[in-house]
C-alpha cells in the first residue's frame, strides 16, 4: 500500500499546485533517465515489438477508446488530443481494457483487444456509453486493470430523429456520407434504429493508401409492458484500405518524405497497394432485460460475430527479394564509396525507384518456366508453364466468437449494491494464406522454399501439406499456413458498494477458466507429427480480485485508494513457439500475476473541477513470441521469452475550470516512467528445425523502457462556447517523446562478446534511443442554427451542425510516434547495418463535419 503521509500529501488547497510539482518533477526525470551513455549490461531491458507476421492491424486495438466522448477532460485528452500520438493509457496493451458492447465483453479472445475498427463510421448511434478508468467500479462488470468502456446500441435508446451526414478531412480517408433514422419508441413498445455510413479515399494522406469502407448497423426493440426488453442489434463496418510501412531514417531522407510508404508501385501509369486490408466482421446480439423492481435488474446478452478479415503481402519462390527498402539495395550497405553516391543519386532523381517494381514481377513471372512433376500428389502428374516467382497473398484471419452473458444490479439497500454475472465466450480463429493474384503467372507450387533449400535430398520435408504434396495451387486457393485457434472462457464475477455518510467501501472478484488449442489443417513434411490436427489444450485458471476506499472530505473533496491482484491467462498468440508450422507450445506455461494499487484526489464543484492519481502496477511472468525473417539463417527466426516483468508508475493530474461564462480552461498531465525489470528468458528456434538454437538464454533485463507510446505528455485547452450557439477552442500539447523498442537479442551475453566494454561500439548495442519532445497546437469550432419551416399546417424544425478541427496546425512532420530496432543483428555486431525504423505523425490535418437533424 502507498505509505500515509504520501496519500495525506495530495490534499492540497490549490490543484494548480499539483501540477507545477509535477512538471518540476518531470523535468528532472526526463534530465536523469535521458542519457544512458555508461549502461552497463545490468541495466538493460528488453522491449518486444510488434510481431510483423500479425494479420491484425496493431493501432486498432493498442488504444484505450477511440469512441469515447466523455465530458471529463481527462479523457478527453488521453483519448483524442495525445491518442493520435499514440498515448496508451498507463502504458498498458490493450487487452488490459474491457470492451462491452450491449453488455456482452466483446474483446478478441485470441488477440486479447477489440478493434474499433468494427465500429468504424457510425458514430452516430454510439451514444449509450459508460466508461470506468483504470480501477474505477463501475455497475457493468468487474474490467481489466485498463478499465471498462460499455457502449449500449439498443433501439430504445437511441434518440428519435433523422440525422444526416457529410465529413471532409485529408487523414486515411477523405470524404464520410452518414444517414441515421431512429423511431424513438412508438406507442405499441416498438423501437427501431438505423445507420448506415461510407467513408473514401482515391489516396489518403499517405502516398500509394486509399480507403473504401463502409458501415451498417440495424436495431429492433420490444418493450413488453413496463417490465421486460428484447432487443437485436447488428453492427458491422466493411471495405477495403491500403496500408503505410515505417521504415529507417536513411530511406525516409532519400525520400524526401516522412510519409514514405514503401508498400506501393506504380503499374500501368496507377499506384498500387501491395498491403490491402479487407474485412467484414459484423457483430449481432440479442439483449433481454427484466426490471424486476425499482432494485432488481437482470440482463441477458447473447451474442456470434462471424467474418473475414485479410491483409494482401508479397511472396516470393527462388527470386531476389522486392522490397524496395530492403537493406541491399540502399547506399549504406555499399562498401564501395563511389558506387554507393552512384545509387543515392540515382534515387534523388528519381524518387520511384524506392517504391516496388510491379512491372519486375510480372516480367520475372512471364519468364519462369518450369515443369512440376507428380504434381498434387499424382504419380506421373506432369504439369507445364509459368510458375510463379512473386505473388500476392492474403494472409487471413477469419473470425467465428459465440457467447452470452448474464448480469444483474440489486441495490439491497439504501446504501447497498451488488452486481454481478456469468460469462461465457468461445472464439475460433482461422489463420490461413490465401493465393489473391498470381502476378501474371500460370500456377504456384505449395512447397517451402527454404526447406527445400535445406533438405534436397528429401523432398518430402519441402511440404507444406504432406497430405497433399506437390499441390498446385491457383488464384482462390489456400496454401502455406493454415490453422485453426480455439480459445473457450467461462467465468463468473461480482462487486459490491458500500456507502456511509463519510465514507464508501467496494469489493470485487472473479474467476474464470481459460483454455486453447491449436489445430493444424495442414500437416507438415518438417513436423509431420506435429502440425496436422489438435495440440494438447492449453488450460488456466484465472481469478481477479479488487477493493477500494473512499474518503469523502466534503460535498466537493475526495480521497480514494484502490488496489487489485490478478492471474491472466498468456493470449494464444504469444503460446505456441510456431504457430504457423506446428503444435508446438511454449513450455511450463502459467499465468501472468498482476498488482496495482492507484491513489488519488477529486474535487468537484460548480467551477472547478481537479483529479490527482497516482499508480503502480506491476506485471510477472509475461510471455512474448517473436517471428522474423534472419538474413543469415535465411529463414524464420522465432523469439519465446518467457519470466517477463514489467513496472509501470505515474500520475495522471487534470484541473479544469470555467473563467467566466462560456469560458473554460483545462489543463491535464501525465507522467510515467514505465520499463521492464528482472531477467526473461529467451528460447530461440527456427521455422524449418526443432531443434532450438539456444534454450533460456539470459536476456539482461533492468530500467529500459516500454517502447512504442508517450510516457510523460500534457495538454492544455481553452473553449468558449457563445450563447450565440458557436464556439471556439484550442488545445497545446507537449510530449516528451517515445522511447524505441528494442531488439532482445542486442541485450545478450553473445551480443557483447568480445566487445570493448565502454567503447562506443558497446554502447551503441545496448543504448536505447528516445525520440525528440515536440510543441503541438490544435485549434477547433462550431456552429448550430434552428430553421423552422411550416408544412401542411405544422411546424417542422430542422438543426444544423457545423464542426471545424485544425490539428498539428503548425504542420511538425518529424514527430515520432513510434519505433523499433531490426530482429535482424548483424553477426559481427555492427547495429547501424540493421538501423531502426520509425513512425511518423501526420503534419497539419483539418476536417470538416456538417450535420442536420429532424
Amino acid at each position: 500500500m502507498l505509505p500515509l503521509h504520501f496519500i495525506n500529501g495530495i490534499m492540497i488547497r490549490t490543484p494548480i499546485l499539483i501540477l507545477l510539482i509535477f512538471f518540476m518533477y518531470s523535468s528532472a526525470l526526463t534530465q536523469e533517465n535521458g542519457d544512458q551513455g555508461d549502461t552497463t549490461l545490468q541495466n538493460v531491458i528488453p522491449i518486444i515489438s510488434i510481431d510483423q507476421l500479425s494479420n491484425s492491424d496493431q493501432d486498432e486495438g493498442d488504444t484505450y477508446s477511440v469512441l469515447s466522448a466523455s465530458r471529463d477532460a481527462f479523457e478527453s485528452a488521453i483519448t483524442f488530443t495525445l491518442g493520435r500520438y499514440r498515448y496508451r493509457f498507463r502504458g498498458y496493451d490493450g487487452k488490459y481494457n474491457t470492451f462491452l458492447l450491449n453488455y456482452a465483453p466483446l474483446n478478441d479472445m485470441v488477440l486479447g483487444w477489440f478493434s474499433y475498427g468494427n465500429l468504424g463510421g457510425l458514430s452516430n448511434i454510439l451514444y449509450g456509453r459508460e466508461n470506468s478508468i483504470g480501477l474505477e467500479v463501475g455497475n457493468l462488470h468487474i474490467g481489466e486493470i485498463g478499465g471498462v468502456q460499455s457502449i449500449d446500441i439498443r433501439a430504445g435508446n437511441q434518440r428519435k430523429r433523422f440525422q444526416g451526414t457529410y465529413s471532409f478531412t485529408n487523414g486515411a480517408y477523405n470524404h464520410r456520407l452518414m444517414a441515421t433514422y431512429n423511431t424513438g419508441v412508438l406507442e405499441k413498445g416498438w423501437a427501431v434504429s438505423m445507420s448506415v455510413s461510407k467513408r473514401w479515399a482515391q489516396e489518403g494522406y499517405v502516398d500509394g493508401t486509399f480507403y473504401d469502407t463502409y458501415g451498417y448497423y440495424f436495431g429492433v426493440e420490444k418493450f413488453i409492458k413496463e417490465d421486460h426488453r428484447l432487443a437485436l442489434s447488428v453492427i458491422a463496418n466493411a471495405g477495403r484500405r491500403g496500408r503505410s510501412s515505417g521504415s529507417t531514417q536513411e530511406v525516409y531522407d532519400l525520400a524526401g518524405s516522412y510519409q514514405y510508404n514503401s508498400y506501393w508501385g506504380w503499374q500501368d501509369g496507377e499506384k498500387r497497394n501491395s498491403r490491402v486490408v479487407t474485412q467484414h466482421q459484423p457483430i449481432i446480439s440479442l439483449n433481454y432485460e427484466w426490471k424486476k423492481n425499482a432494485n432488481i435488474v437482470f440482463r441477458n446478452a447473447a451474442y456470434v460475430q462471424i467474418g473475414k478479415y485479410g491483409t494482401t503481402a508479397l511472396d516470393w519462390y527462388d527470386a531476389k527479394d522486392p522490397r524496395p527498402d530492403y537493406y541491399r539495395n540502399l547506399p549504406s550497405y555499399i562498401d564501395i564509396p563511389e558506387v554507393a553516391d552512384q545509387v543515392e543519386n540515382a534515387i534523388l532523381e528519381n524518387p520511384d525507384l524506392l517504391q516496388l517494381d510491379w512491372d519486375y514481377m510480372y516480367e520475372a513471372n512471364r519468364n519462369s518456366y518450369e515443369t512440376v512433376e507428380n504434381a498434387n500428389g499424382i504419380e506421373g502428374n506432369t504439369i507445364s508453364g509459368k510458375q510463379a516467382k512473386y505473388v500476392l497473398q492474403e494472409r487471413r484471419s477469419d473470425v467465428f466468437k459465440v457467447g452470452n452473458a448474464v448480469s444483474f444490479e440489486w441495490s439491497v439497500m439504501d446504501r447497498l449494491t451488488i452486481n454481478g454475472g456469468l460469462n461465457y465466450s468461445r472464439q475460433q480463429t482461422h489463420y490461413f494464406n490465401k493465393l489473391d493474384d498470381l502476378l501474371g503467372a500460370d500456377f504456384h507450387v505449395d512447397v517451402n522454399s527454404f526447406a527445400e533449400r535445406d533438405f534436397p535430398s528429401d523432398p518430402d520435408k519441402a511440404q507444406n501439406d504432406l497430405n497433399n504434396p506437390n499441390r498446385i495451387v491457383y488464384e482462390g486457393d489456400t496454401y502455406g499456413n493454415n490453422y485453426k485457434a480455439t480459445v473457450c472462457e467461462t467465468g463468473v464475477w461480482g462487486q459490491a458498494l458500500y456507502t456511509l455518510k463519510k465514507v464508501d467501501f467496494s469489493l470485487s472478484a472473479a474467476v474464470s477458466n481459460h483454455h486453447f488449442k491449436r489445430t493444424g489443417e495442414y500437416r507438415s513434411g518438417l513436423f509431420p507429427e506435429n502440425s496436422f490436427g489438435d495440440s494438447k489444450k492449453q488450460q488456466f485458471l484465472q481469478y481477479q480480485v479488487k477493493g477500494g476506499v473512499t474518503y469523502k472530505v466534503s460535498g466537493k473533496h475526495y480521497l480514494f485508494a484502490t488496489g487489485a491482484y490478478q492471474a491472466k491467462a498468456p493470449s494464444f498468440r504469444d503460446a505456441f513457439v510456431s504457430p504457423r508450422t506446428r503444435n508446438t507450445a511454449i513450455p511450463n506455461l502459467e499465468t501472468e500475476k498482476i498488482g496495482t494499487v492507484e491513489a488519488g484526489y477529486l474535487l468537484k464543484s460548480e467551477d472547478f473541477k481537479a483529479r490527482a492519481v497516482f499508480y503502480y502496477t506491476s506485471f510477472k511472468d509475461q510471455v512474448q513470441s517473436i517471428s522474423f525473417y534472419h538474413d543469415d539463417f535465411q529463414n524464420f527466426v522465432n523469439y519465446s521469452i518467457t519470466n517477463i516483468g514489467t513496472s509501470h508508475i505515474g500520475a495522471e493530474l487534470m484541473a479544469e475550470a470555467k473563467i467566466v461564462p462560456g469560458l473554460y480552461a483545462s489543463v491535464v498531465a501525465v507522467l510515467g516512467r514505465h520499463t521492464y525489470n528482472g531477467r526473461p528468458n529467451a528460447t530461440i528456434t527456427r521455422d524449418n528445425d526443432e531443434e532450438p538454437l539456444a534454450v533460456n538464454q539470459i536476456v539482461y533485463a533492468d530500467n529500459y523502457y516500454l517502447g512504442g507510446h508517450q510516457q510523460n505528455a500534457a495538454t492544455f485547452g481553452l473553449d468558449y462556447s457563445s450563447p450565440k450557439y458557436w464556439r471556439i477552442g484550442m488545445d497545446i500539447n507537449y510530449l516528451n517523446g517515445v522511447w524505441i523498442s528494442i531488439n532482445p537479442a542486442r541485450r545478450t551475453a553473445d551480443a557483447i562478446e568480445l566487445v570493448e566494454y565502454q567503447s562506443d561500439q558497446w554502447n551503441a548495442i545496448l543504448n536505447q534511443e528516445k525520440t525528440d519532445p515536440a510543441v503541438t497546437v490544435d485549434l477547433n469550432g462550431g456552429y448550430s442554427w434552428k430553421m423552422d419551416r411550416t408544412i401542411k399546417g405544422m411546424k417542422k424544425s430542422w438543426f444544423m451542425y457545423l464542426n471545424v478541427g485544425l490539428s498539428n496546425v503548425l504542420n511538425k512532420k518529424d514527430i515520432a510516434t513510434g519505433g523499433f530496432e531490426q530482429y535482424r543483428f548483424d553477426d559481427e555486431k555492427d547495429p547501424e547495418k540493421f538501423p531502426r525504423k520509425y513512425y511518423y505523425a501526420q503534419g497539419f490535418s483539418a476536417y470538416v463535419n456538417l450535420s442536420f437533424r429532424l
